[in-house]
């Protein structure tokens, strides 16, 4: 009798394999859902500021480029978009922090090419308003 009671106490085996897959898969799954999750976070603050980047809600586009920043940090593409709303916001200083930002990444190519945009935007804003000659010079 207690052979018998000792047979239905013991693990069949079918269950300690499904409980052994399910400790190890339960974590992978986890991490996949969230995983997914952030994926999709940042896909929709990606479209949230460039629609307020086209619709020229700098502050907008700014903050939204900095929440992504959190979750990524090392996404040059978001330093960038970040400096160039900076830039059309005329934060001068802003738009260069994202610069020296891009430049520690090592992507001195995209430095350069918003301290460029920088300095046309310069020039641009010295030739208006005051600035133009008048008509008869």
């Amino acid at each position: 009798m207690k052979k018998d009671m000792k047979k239905k106490l013991a693990p069949k085996p079918v269950l300690v394999f499904s409980f052994l897959v399910f400790i190890i898969c339960v974590p992978f799954l986890i991490r996949y859902v969230l995983n997914s999750y952030s994926q999709l976070q940042k896909y929709l603050l990606l479209r949230k500021a460039g629609s307020c980047f086209d619709a020229r809600q700098w502050d907008e586009a700014i903050k939204t480029y900095e929440k992504l920043l959190t979750l990524d940090p090392q996404e040059p593409m978001m330093y960038w978009e970040l400096g160039l709303a900076y830039r059309e916001k005329g934060d001068r200083a802003g738009a260069q922090r994202q610069a020296k930002e891009l430049r520690r990444l090592g992507y001195l190519d995209w430095s350069e090419r918003l301290e460029t945009l920088l300095a046309e935007s310069d020039r641009i804003i010295f030739y208006s308003g005051e600035n133009l000659p008048s008509k008869g010079q």
